[in-house]
């Protein structure tokens, strides 16, 4: 016979008030302490997140980018231009018309007359220049265009089809023995 025998153990020595079955739970309170720990961990809550720096924006590739150490401060003022058109100043979405009353509202506010224009490489042109007109009539000092760096080619062996690889020249003691042979009439 096949099958699962299940011991029970004598209650002598129990106290009277325990039971003589099976305990079949599993206590999560701590899995459940340690999954609010990493929740609270890696929620992006507070000033560290920057909204502005999430939008997905797939910007141009150039091979010799300048790195701008000033876009990454705080009161940086970035405007972002999405493939389909949308407008993102600081992470909230804008028309063209409030672009130039929102730079001067956070110049006023001590942010630095630089602007950086994060557009999509997809992006239509009159979309960037609208946003670009809109940003000189805010009466932003220095416009800088955000771009990614290219990846640097592969080396040219590396391109070429796969065909015969290019041998080095013989060593000098080949070559002697080579003639040698020759000479004997040595195929």
């Amino acid at each position: 016979m096949l099958g699962l025998n299940m011991v029970r153990v004598s209650p002598r020595g129990r106290p009277k008030n325990r039971t003589n079955h099976l305990i079949c739970s599993i206590d999560v309170s701590a899995f459940v302490a340690i999954m609010i720990f990493f929740l609270a961990l890696f929620m992006p809550v507070g000033p560290w997140c920057d909204l502005c720096k999430s939008i997905s924006v797939d910007m141009p590739k150039v091979a010799h980018p300048v790195f701008m150490r000033a876009a990454d401060r705080e009161d940086a003022i970035i405007i972002a231009i999405s493939r389909d058109g949308r407008i993102f100043i600081g992470g909230d979405t804008s028309r063209v018309e409030d672009v130039a009353p929102r730079i001067r509202k956070q110049a006023a506010a001590g942010a630095e007359k630089n602007a950086y224009i994060k557009a999509d490489a997809r992006a239509k042109y009159a979309w960037v220049k609208e946003v670009l007109d809109a940003v000189r009539d805010s009466g932003v000092e220095k416009i800088a265009f955000l771009v990614d760096q290219r990846k640097p080619p592969l080396p040219a062996a590396a391109t070429t089809s796969p065909g015969p690889t290019p041998r080095a020249a013989p060593s000098p003691q080949i070559a002697d023995r080579r003639a040698r042979d020759q000479r004997r009439g040595a195929p």
